[in-house]
């Protein structure tokens, strides 16, 4: 009753703030308690290490027998260091000296701990004894922080991953919030907008099924080819035949949606799309995972054309923005979480428990379509994009543009490029053969989502305001090159050697992967822009020229893979090759930047606010 008006108002962007705000506060409370659980845990794991080498010299002790006549203690004390890799030393104390020590130099001198190490003793005399004698183990505190901090990071990354699901729940209730005051106003639910945040949780869904999978994936089919006895070079194939189905489901699934409704194509893409998961698990046949990987893409592909059609028939003129969010939120949110938590259960449940996730995750998805989100008659949805004159004649039109052109060869296609074949499938078998771990592999990769989101807006509201989408693509081209280059940085800095710094090395390569992220947030959004305001746009509609370069730029989606497969197949998975790809990609910038002088704008619209 005491918030029941704030409830009832139409802005409740308090609601949000205050969830936001608890569910960080309980977040960071459960990451201060698996901090100490895991500080504890790791310390008890040192102390049972210690316990278990202390246990080989009680009987010597019990029965009075002097430790000095024994031999073979220092050999025992290497020995277990060996197997043991945290221990940094380990000693037989008599009285505060070193009878026995892993470090021969150290014998018959004082017990001293070094600095930084964590300092374990095992007492072996009893009270009685004339003699103390214990069994000093030390292990660095490094090793503890390591073990801590990885836990931790495999948390904030589920917590990532926890939060956008909150957030996602959150706009339901709002959803449904609005259309019960719709209906208990009279008022239409179409113009509440309730209808675009219902469909949001199912293309979530469908994105994060689909990421379920990116963090092993690659090595995935690499096992697969191997095993079936065929080149390296086909290990791309899935990934091209994903990304090329996707492309070409785009066009037919638009008809297709006008005869059935959106509804009815977003269920049968999420099915369709499990249903290839349920394959992956029953057969390990190259053929039929190329098959799979090709039903995949024709149902994201049907998925895609149908939250994108669901939106626009289902937004007033006053809700575009909103309803474009929806795909830019389902996609990101998605890509992230999916990444996130399937590189984590990858570990716990393996590959086929994975699969077997993503197609239940597809099934929850369909249920809730069905029955949540509301159903249009098909001759109901507003007529928002404009019909073409046929794909051929206006894709021949927009080749005999320069504008748009050059746009797509030196910007928007590199960039698909760059994201399929090197971010999703180069970096994947790369890092493998480094020795990183699964979760490492997505929560690396995870950050790429992470500097697009960020910079995605800033980008679009700079480009609103200043006019300068050329200058945002050509930034975007020369700092994708740049990450590119500091993700290679053991090729042209001995300092960033994988063998003699893997730290900084590592670190190189998380940066360059942001670096990546944050360039191909200054180019997805204004490409768009950029080809809508060309000059071919003012005569086929900016719309209808938006629409075909989204299916044009999947040449970029397919080549990436093909592109990269064969170069690691000639020259060998090396990171050098990222140098030389690296090299063209910066090339193509300066390309674009220098021609845009030399070629005639006066009929370019540079009002991107329009």
């Amino acid at each position: 009753m005491l918030f029941r008006s704030r409830l009832n108002a139409s802005n409740s962007r308090w609601l949000g703030a205050t969830f936001g705000v608890l569910f960080v506060a309980v977040a960071s409370f459960v990451v201060y308690t698996l901090i100490s659980l895991y500080s504890e845990g790791a310390q008890s794991k040192a102390r049972a290490v210690a316990s278990a080498l202390g246990g080989r010299l009680d009987d010597a002790v019990m029965f009075k027998l002097s430790l000095e006549e024994f031999e073979g203690v220092n050999e025992m004390l290497s020995d277990y260091k060996r197997l043991n890799p945290d221990i940094s030393a380990a000693a037989v104390v008599v009285d505060g000296r070193s009878l026995y020590h892993t470090d021969r130099r150290h014998v018959g001198k004082q017990w001293t701990s070094a600095p930084g190490v964590y300092e374990i003793a095992i007492k072996l005399s009893s009270d009685n004894d004339p003699s103390r004698i214990s069994l000093n183990v030390e292990i660095p505190k490094s090793i503890i922080y390591w073990q801590v901090g990885r836990s931790v990071k495999n948390f904030a990354a589920l917590f990532l991953a926890s939060a956008f699901f909150a957030v996602l729940f959150l706009e339901l209730g709002r959803a449904l919030q609005r259309m019960h005051q719709a209906h208990m106003s009279g008022q239409g639910s179409r113009q509440s907008g309730a209808e675009i945040s219902l469909v949001k949780p199912a293309f979530f869904l469908a994105v994060f099924l689909e990421n379920l999978t990116y963090a092993f994936l690659p090595q995935f089919m690499r096992d697969v080819v191997a095993s079936y006895g065929i080149s390296s070079a086909y290990t791309s194939a899935p990934f091209m035949a994903y990304y090329l189905c996707f492309a070409l489901a785009l066009l037919p699934a638009g008809r297709l949606e006008s005869r059935i409704g959106s509804r009815k194509l977003i269920v049968g893409g999420l099915l369709l799309s499990g249903a290839t998961y349920i394959v992956m698990v029953t057969t390990q046949s190259f053929p039929m995972i190329m098959l799979a990987r090709a039903l995949a893409g024709i149902g994201q592909g049907a998925l895609f054309i149908g939250v994108q059609s669901y939106t626009l028939a289902n937004s007033s003129a006053d809700r575009r923005t909103e309803a474009a969010g929806v795909i830019v939120f389902g996609y990101q949110a998605g890509m992230l979480s999916g990444m996130a938590i399937g590189s984590l259960l990858i570990n716990h449940i393996g590959v086929t428990g994975v699969f077997m996730l993503g197609a239940v995750v597809a099934v929850v998805a369909s249920f809730y379509t069905l029955i949540a989100v509301p159903s249009y008659a098909v001759e109901e949805a507003a007529p928002v994009v404009a019909r073409s004159r046929g794909l051929a004649r206006d894709f021949w039109d927009m080749l005999r543009d320069i504008q748009f052109l050059r746009t797509m060869c030196l910007i928007g296609v590199p960039a698909k490029a760059i994201m399929t074949g090197i971010i999703l499938f180069a970096l994947p078998l790369l890092m493998s053969k480094q020795g990183f771990a699964q979760e490492d592999l997505g929560q690396i990769i995870m950050l790429y989502a992470v500097s697009v989101v960020l910079v995605s807006n800033f980008a679009a509201r700079h480009v609103d305001r200043s006019g300068g989408v050329e200058n945002a693509l050509f930034w975007g081209a020369l700092l994708s090159g740049v990450g590119m280059l500091l993700i290679a940085g053991s090729v042209w800095s001995p300092a960033l050697d994988w063998r003699t710094s893997p730290v900084l090395a590592t670190g190189a390569l998380i940066v360059g992967v942001c670096v990546i992220g944050l360039a191909h947030g200054l180019i997805n959004a204004p490409v768009i822009t950029h080809v809508a305001d060309s000059p071919v746009a003012a005569r086929l509609g900016a719309s209808s020229v938006a629409a075909n370069y989204r299916f044009v730029e999947r040449i970029g989606h397919v080549t990436g893979p093909l592109i990269v497969s064969v170069l690691f197949a000639t020259f060998g998975q090396n990171w050098s090759l990222l140098c030389w790809i690296a090299g063209g990609v910066c090339l193509m910038g300066f390309i674009f930047l220098s021609t845009a002088r030399t070629l005639d704008m006066t009929d370019y619209n540079t009002d991107v606010s329009k």
